[in-house]
């Protein structure tokens, strides 16, 4: 709630009388209900010293100029006062506005005082519901918490017997699968040795057959290796030892090459996201598959092209990129540049904003290196 006080007495103003007309405000200033009522009423004039009339009341005169000081101060002012006798010399004026300004401001500080304490209380009351409801809402915050860790103490709890219900099978097939392995890695070496004992009889053919049994014995040996080390993860309890034991000894397929079929769509929009996810793959590999949208029909695929290649400081993107300064698009050509720089640590002064025939000769600065240091850049690595 904003506080307005008068600036004539320096009263607070309620809103309810700016509300209503019975206090305004005239240039930026605000004049209270009483002051206004007292400057607004039609007063006497005050043309001469007042002095003693014939009967011994004061002399008075009425003039269009002003109102006499009892009126000026408002007859509210007056009335706490009471009757006063009127001075008998023209010095006892400046006595009697005096004595009413003073009895007036009492009153008016007197006012302001119970005012004050009045929105002090209710500050007060105001503040301490604040506090009540504060407490109110972390108390129930603080329960909520609670009741939260314990649901989760429970999830995990469960989960973790899950997992140890699933190692325990799987550590028994890895068992069997070991034995099995080891039975015929057995069987194998007993055929190989008597292979071997008749080898230099048997020729080529035997000699043939002998090295496709050790083939076959390798591989064998490598199962069972295998399982027994996934055992071992499994009795020590890490899960993610067993996974890395079971990983294929070849190269797994990128997750990446999920995305590549996405290059290919007709929706512009669809691109884009692929080319966004290949970067988030933070693989080089992508770069070659990349290229080709370098010179996609929306600006906006382009630009995340360059982009991309860029972050991933592709050496192999770079004369496709030195192609692209010559795109239309200035925003496209500023990626491009700011993507040259990135991976070459060179710039040659292009200004994608420059004049057609500036960016042209700057673009021949940029050929002209690749064609001489090209090689010997790749090569640096």
């Amino acid at each position: 709630m904003e506080l307005h006080f008068c600036d004539v007495c320096n009263e607070s103003v309620p809103e309810g009388d700016l509300a209503q007309g019975a206090a305004v405000e005239r240039g930026g200033r605000t004049v209270c209900k009483r002051c206004e009522q007292a400057m607004s009423k039609p007063g006497e004039g005050a043309g001469g010293e007042s002095g003693p009339g014939q009967d011994g009341g004061p002399a008075a005169g009425s003039t269009a100029s002003g109102a006499s000081p009892t009126q000026a101060i408002g007859a509210e002012g007056a009335a706490e006062l009471g009757t006063v006798g009127t001075p008998g010399r023209s010095g006892g004026g400046t006595a009697w506005v005096a004595l009413i300004f003073a009895a007036v401001m009492g009153a008016v500080l007197l006012d302001k005082v119970g005012d004050l304490e009045l929105r002090t209380g209710d500050l007060e009351q105001e503040l301490v519901n604040r506090l009540a409801t504060m407490e109110r809402e972390h108390n129930g915050e603080r329960n909520r918490s609670a009741v939260e860790q314990l649901e989760m103490r429970s999830a995990v709890e469960a989960a973790l017997g899950a997992q140890e219900k699933t190692n325990a099978a799987g550590l028994a097939a890895l068992q069997r699968e070991a034995s099995a392995a080891g039975s015929g890695v057995a069987g194998l070496r007993a055929q190989l040795a008597e292979l071997e004992r008749g080898q230099a009889s048997d020729g080529a053919g035997l000699r043939a057959a002998v090295a496709s049994l050790r083939e076959r014995a390798a591989v064998l040996e490598d199962a069972r290796l295998l399982a027994e080390k996934r055992m071992e993860a499994l009795e020590e309890g890490g899960v993610g030892l067993a996974r890395a034991a079971s990983a294929p000894t070849e190269p797994a397929e990128p997750e990446w090459l999920d995305s590549m079929e996405k290059l290919q769509s007709g929706e512009a929009m669809v691109r884009m996201e692929a080319v966004y996810a290949l970067g988030e793959s933070r693989d080089v590999r992508v770069a070659p598959y990349l290229l080709p949208l370098l010179e996609d029909g929306d600006s906006l695929v382009c630009m995340a092209v360059v982009r991309i290649l860029g972050d991933l400081e592709a050496k192999v993107a770079v004369p496709a990129l030195i192609e692209v300064l010559d795109h239309d698009h200035r925003a496209v050509r500023e990626g491009a540049v700011g993507a040259l720089r990135g991976i070459t640590k060179r710039s040659f002064s292009y200004d994608p904003a420059a004049a057609e025939d500036k960016r042209k000769a700057r673009r021949d600065v940029w050929r002209a290196w690749w064609a001489k240091d090209g090689e010997k850049f790749l090569a640096a690595g």
